[in-house]
């Protein structure tokens, strides 16, 4: 992919954890790559449809002088979330973060740290079946659209269906989200369970009625499995309740595990349902 690249941008800031780090500062070195398609900037000869870079360099001074942190890291860290939420064209960044002066007592040119983040697509099925379950799922959706690290891509239809595992309980208004994200996945997870505890939500049944379900399903082609989250979530593949509305929105999602669109995911359970 295309990047501009801002490459040992000197920056005066007081980043550290040693006192006299925080009062008299340091230099401090970063070098940034920011990625995006610039074949519309090509065509039309317009900076406006790239990233203007001398704004862009003044932007990262700006930030890393505005606020504090002991750790290089957590300024990089910050740093790639502020450019990536402020230049909607761009899709990943690349930094790296030098400081020559740190205080370690050994001769050596500078210490440095390089990450990279993006935005990351990601799908997420909805459902409730308490209460006025429409607004439940809206109030979530109006949520996550107010959330800068979150863009919603697009939103399937609400469809009512019938409980799954434990039957003895109302019918649940189901649906899902595409969505693009630069939050980690256990963060993305974490920002979820909170929308579904403001909503009343009580975990007192495993499978029974919930004023709000935000499932990750996807998070990009990642596989996961850790004592919180597991991706691809473990059960979607069982459920048409899930397929079908992520169907609708993204029918060529393909399931990293079986390398299959989830359109075929769907005929094959509607196949085995027969």
């Amino acid at each position: 992919m295309d990047f501009v690249e801002i490459k040992d941008l000197i920056v005066f800031a007081h980043h550290g954890v040693f006192q006299q780090e925080k009062e008299l500062g340091q230099k401090f070195v970063v070098s940034v790559r920011l990625y995006l398609d610039m074949e519309s900037a090509v065509r039309n000869d317009d900076v406006h449809k790239s990233v203007h870079y001398g704004e862009a360099a003044l932007e990262i001074t700006k930030f890393l002088q505005a606020e504090n942190y002991n750790l290089i890291e957590t300024a990089a860290g910050r740093l790639a979330e502020f450019l990536l939420m402020s230049y909607p064209t761009v899709k990943k960044v690349q930094i790296r973060l030098a400081k020559p002066w740190a205080p370690v007592g050994l001769p050596l040119n500078e210490v440095a740290i390089n990450l990279s983040r993006g935005w990351q697509p990601a799908l997420v099925a909805l459902g409730s079946n308490m209460g006025d379950r429409a607004a439940h799922i809206e109030s979530a959706l109006a949520a996550m659209d107010e959330n800068p690290a979150i863009r919603l891509l697009a939103t399937s239809k609400l469809t009512e269906t019938a409980p799954y595992g434990v039957t003895d309980q109302d019918d649940f208004l189901n649906g899902a989200i595409y969505i693009e994200t630069i939050l980690s996945p256990h963060t993305l997870l974490a920002f979820l369970q909170q929308l579904e505890n403001e909503s009343g939500r009580e975990r007192t049944r495993h499978w029974g009625p919930r004023t709000l379900d935000l499932d990750l399903i996807y998070y990009s082609d990642l596989i996961l499995h850790s004592d919180k989250l597991t991706l691809p979530h473990p059960e979607m593949q069982k459920r048409d309740f899930v397929l079908e509305p992520i169907c609708e929105i993204t029918p060529n999602y393909v399931d990293p595990r079986y390398g299959l669109p989830v359109s075929e995911l769907l005929v094959k359970l509607k196949e085995k349902a027969k």
